[in-house]
């Protein structure tokens, strides 16, 4: 028998040892300090196979045992638990008169079974009852390097926030405990910052953790459908590590300089998606051994000085819509199969696959914004820093934004669809932001009003500004001179808002009596705050080029005496 004094938990190298062990419990002897209907935090206490390696816990599977005190049964389970006592001067935050110990450090609200401290704390909070709260109100508990700072056992519906926990083995640790919600605590020099361990449908959301060895941890036994949202995972050695569990959402999380950012390994149907991974070490995500089914979306990877993501002896994980960017390594693959379609890499190298295998790196071509804005979803887009990518330099004669040829990374593997760089658009309207003053853009009013170039601006500091004395038939602003294509399709952009929410209407017309129709006469419905505005069309009456067209912001009959107008960035462009 070996004891990890760390956890105050007991490894068993035997079944004898095991079977002495309930004997003496069964007895009363209470060798670890267990004791028949004891109320003491049940602990766990693990098989170890003599032929397994110490210190890998996450795959021994071994045969264990169950001590129940309620009826000094001994089954057998797939994980051990038996009853031990907590370290000496752990707070107990219990649901009665005085919320345990809460009154000791702090305030207790039983209506809410709410406990705020009011002091730091050294030692570890252990909550005894679901349904509590637990607010840190911005104060530190302190550990000694060793036992959870905040201990969650079999417990549900319990909140903790607004607390600073440091310097234990684990901070803030839920075990088979479900439905708590984690939220605004700054977690650091621990050795986990927050743990759990067989934990479903926790809500981890704007958290903070620091300088810990593991920042984040989803340990064995495998939790599911936690959501972990919106939390800041730096200076860790490992960042978040998904060792074991499925069907969990990590969403929205900046997770930066750090080793690995993300690890995952025995874990399936999890999501990644809008995560920020930057500037760890290794990986922005290494996704290792047993990891199958995961879904990596709208991340963006970038400046991981060893690769933006690695998947290894996994299968069928997806990766779509992500941006990976000056990575020294864009993706390393050794599993298949894989997908990967519609994300931008832009690397000095993008990819190296091993052990000869292949992979998906393109759907079936269908209408969709792709990555980079092109109207077809297909393969991926591909780029160099320098310039010279294969989606940078392929050619789009039918300007579908996908490239006229296939992509070949090696010999197993091609993107027979890859994207292709848009066009660069001429924007046919002049001082568009009307950065540089009002000219050449021309106001005219039949009844009294003022155009000036001034804040606010919705890009830049300036925008145009309308102001309407009394109202009128024919109120304008407009711009001519514009050159025209027939039959073409074009497409007109700009924001504006009015302070009123009265609206306008935009024309292309002949600059000149009979001031034809050039195929724009739209109405925009406007707001008192900006919104931006974007409408294609097709050039119609007239045949061969033109250079006379006006574009006019047609404020009549909406606006009325007192109103101001704003508008800002227009673009006119050949689409």
């Amino acid at each position: 028998m070996l004891r990890n004094k760390t956890y105050n938990r007991y490894y068993f190298r035997t079944v004898v040892e095991i079977m002495i062990l309930a004997i003496l419990l069964l007895l009363n002897i209470g060798t670890v300090g267990a004791q028949k209907g004891a109320s003491d935090t049940l602990q766990q206490i693990q098989l170890q196979d003599a032929l397994q390696m110490p210190g890998r816990l996450e795959a021994n599977e071994a045969n264990s045992v169950f001590i129940q005190p309620e009826t000094d049964k001994v089954s057998k389970t797939s994980e051990i638990a038996i009853a031990a006592n907590p370290l000496p001067g752990t707070i107990f935050i219990r649901d009665d008169a005085t919320g345990g110990n809460c009154t000791l450090i702090g305030t207790w609200d039983n209506s809410t079974k709410t406990c705020t401290l009011t002091t730091n704390i050294a030692g570890t909070i252990q909550i005894d009852n679901d349904g509590i709260t637990l607010n840190g109100n911005e104060h530190k508990i302190t550990g000694n390097g060793t036992d959870c700072g905040v201990y969650l056992y079999y417990r549900i519906h319990v909140t903790i926030k607004n607390l600073i926990v440091e310097k234990f083995v684990s901070g803030i640790c839920l075990s088979q405990s479900s439905y708590n919600n984690l939220t605004g605590n700054i977690i650091l020099n621990n050795k986990d910052g927050i743990r759990l361990a067989g934990s479903d449908y926790n809500n981890i959301t704007n958290n903070t953790a620091l300088n810990n060895s593991n920042g984040i941890g989803l340990y064995f036994p495998p939790g599911k459908e936690n959501n972990l949202t919106e939390n800041i995972v730096k200076n860790n050695i490992l960042g978040i590590c998904i060792c074991r569990g499925h069907d969990n959402n990590f969403t929205s999380n900046i997770v930066s300089n750090n080793s690995d950012g993300f690890r995952i390994y025995y874990s399936g149907d999890n999501t990644l998606k809008n995560n920020t991974i930057s500037y760890n070490s290794g990986s922005g995500i290494f996704s290792d051994w047993g990891s199958i089914n995961n879904k990596f979306t709208r991340n963006t990877i970038s400046n991981n000085p060893g690769s933006g993501l690695i998947l290894r002896y996994g299968t069928n994980n997806s990766f779509a819509e992500n941006t990976v960017s000056n990575n020294s390594v864009g993706i390393i693959i050794a599993e298949n199969p894989y997908k990967i379609f519609n994300n931008y890499f832009n690397n000095s190298n993008n990819t190296q696959i091993f052990f000869n295998i292949s992979g998906i790196w393109n759907i079936t071509k269908q209408p969709g914004t792709n990555i980079i804005g092109g109207p077809y979803l297909g393969g991926n887009f591909w780029a160099y820093p320098n310039g010279t990518g294969f989606s940078q330099t392929c050619t789009d004669n039918n300007k579908d934004g996908l490239c006229d040829i296939r992509y070949t990374l090696d010999d197993n593997n091609t993107d027979y669809l890859p994207l292709a760089a848009k066009a660069a658009t001429r924007n046919l309207i002049l001082n568009p932001g009307f950065e540089s003053g009002t000219s050449p853009w021309i106001f005219y009013t039949d009844g009294t009003g003022k155009f000036t170039a001034g804040s606010p601006g919705y890009e830049g500091s300036k925008s145009a500004n309308i102001v309407v004395y009394t109202g009128g038939t024919n109120i304008q602003l407009y711009q001519k001179g514009i050159s025209l294509e027939p039959k073409t399709r074009y497409r007109l952009s700009f924001a504006a808002y009015s302070r009123t929410g009265h609206d306008l209407k935009v024309l292309l017309i002949k600059h000149v009596s009979p001031f034809t129709h050039y195929g724009l006469d739209q109405k925009f419905n406007l707001s008192a705050s900006w919104q931006e505005f974007s409408t294609e069309f097709t050039t119609t009456g007239f045949t061969g080029s033109i250079n006379n067209g006006r574009l006019m912001f047609y404020l009549a009959p909406f606006a009325k005496a007192g109103d101001k107008y704003y508008i800002d960035n227009v673009r006119l462009e050949k689409i």
